[in-house]
């Protein structure tokens, strides 16, 4: 199985999701003898279930019109390509409006209790996780040919047959400063512009193909059928995806090298939980939250393999 890894990120999704507001931790190093620096974190907002899904769908739309503007560009339609860099700015700023924001505070102390050095940043998790399901194949295909083509370059062939999409990651803030770049470039320099863009595509989007991560993510798709089934009633055909749901996360622990993950187990017994009350008001939400559990978890293995790259 082949695996395309590119440009990872600093923070997972489960940073930010159901923060209570404001969410405050606070650690301090050091014996004091000389110096004691303590650092403070302060997280306004939260980011619900729904809210995720949707940061994940608008992360769609701006990989469709990144990869429209790469081609508008190289069809010389200068203007469209500027409409479309300005819609993927727009949704890029609706992001970031909903993700929470994090103070951190660092503050050092001398021996006396003196205060000699703070600082004050302002941070946000920049990875925004798109799913297979999500996605349609016109905004993956691009990606996956711009990757090729640059593997092409050196020597490396991918097998069509090979590749399974199965989660897409995109680092906001590389392609907002990309986009920005490109949007002062397009009507002087669309060469520079397509070139911009070109790296936007290629490291501000990270396409991760593993087939451990395909039985999680093939877990949460029969898992949004289970929840699309309780709404309709249909708690028979419900059932069934539950079971579907169950299959993968158990082909997910073989395939991942053996041994006990007890947050899959904990998750296993959700879904025999939800078998048994399938009819009970409540089902639906219990589904969305074990489908975010596999949805934090696919993100935060892939975020430990590399870090962001920088051009």
């Amino acid at each position: 199985m082949i695996g395309i890894l590119l440009t990872a990120f600093w923070m997972g999704p489960a940073a930010y999701a159901q923060k209570t507001t404001p969410y405050v931790a606070t650690s301090t190093t050091g014996s004091g003898k000389m110096y004691k620096t303590t650092v403070e974190r302060h997280t306004e907002g939260e980011l619900s279930d729904e809210d995720f899904h949707q940061v994940s769908t608008l992360g769609s739309h701006i990989v469709r019109h990144l990869n429209t503007a790469v081609e508008d560009v190289e069809g010389m339609n200068f203007k469209r390509a500027k409409k479309d860099i300005e819609n993927a700015l727009t949704l890029a700023d609706i992001v970031r409006k909903m993700v929470p924001v994090t103070t951190v505070t660092t503050m050092v102390k001398d021996a006396k209790g003196i205060e000699v050095y703070r600082d004050t940043e302002r941070v946000q998790d920049e990875q925004i996780p798109i799913y297979d399901f999500m996605i349609e194949t016109d905004v993956v295909d691009p990606l996956i040919t711009a990757k090729q083509t640059k593997l092409s370059v050196k020597g490396i062939c991918l097998d069509e047959a090979d590749i399974v999409h199965t989660t897409v990651l995109l680092n906001l803030g590389y392609i907002e400063r990309k986009l920005h770049q490109a949007a002062k470039l397009v009507d002087k320099k669309p060469d520079d512009a397509h070139a911009v863009l070109a790296l936007a595509q290629d490291l501000g989007i990270r396409i991760s193909v593993r087939e451990e991560h395909n039985a999680l993510v093939e877990a949460q798709r029969a898992l949004r059928l289970a929840e699309r089934m309780v709404q309709e009633k249909n708690y028979d055909a419900a059932r069934e995806d539950l079971n579907v749901a169950r299959l993968f996360l158990e082909t997910y622990t073989e395939v991942g090298g053996g041994g006990k993950d007890k947050d899959v187990e904990a998750m296993l017994k959700e879904i025999d939980q939800l078998s048994n009350q399938i009819d009970q008001t409540g089902t639906v939400a219990k589904i969305r939250k074990t489908w975010h559990r596999i949805t934090n978890k696919i993100s935060n293995r892939i975020s430990r393999i590399h870090q962001p790259i920088e051009y």
